[in-house]
């Protein structure tokens, strides 16, 4: 046993050694350096995707819209639901007779 927590005492101090020398060059970046990293590893600034976020808005809106001129010239616009329509609505009913 004496052996034993010898040689885990001998493992720990070594790997403190090595660790403490591989790690102990602290790298500092500035700003820049970090926005730069961060820009190749994929980073979308918050301004540019809402940029994105407002095209892609408006791209969807205007296809919407040359759907809908679409089918208004093809005239195959569709009716609302019998919900929405009047004649479907007992107030309606009621107040027409």
């Amino acid at each position: 046993m004496k052996m034993y927590l010898r040689g885990v005492g001998t493992g720990v101090v070594c790997t403190a050694i090595i660790m403490g020398l591989a790690l102990g060059r602290n790298k500092t970046m500035s700003q820049e350096e970090i926005m730069a990293k961060a820009k190749e590893y994929g980073m979308v600034d918050a301004s540019e995707m809402a940029s994105q976020v407002a095209k892609a808005k408006a791209d969807a809106l205007s296809e919407a819209n040359a759907k809908i001129a679409a089918m208004k010239e093809e005239n195959r616009i569709p009716l609302p639901p019998a919900r929405m329509l009047p004649e479907a609505d007992p107030r309606f009913l009621r107040e027409a007779r």
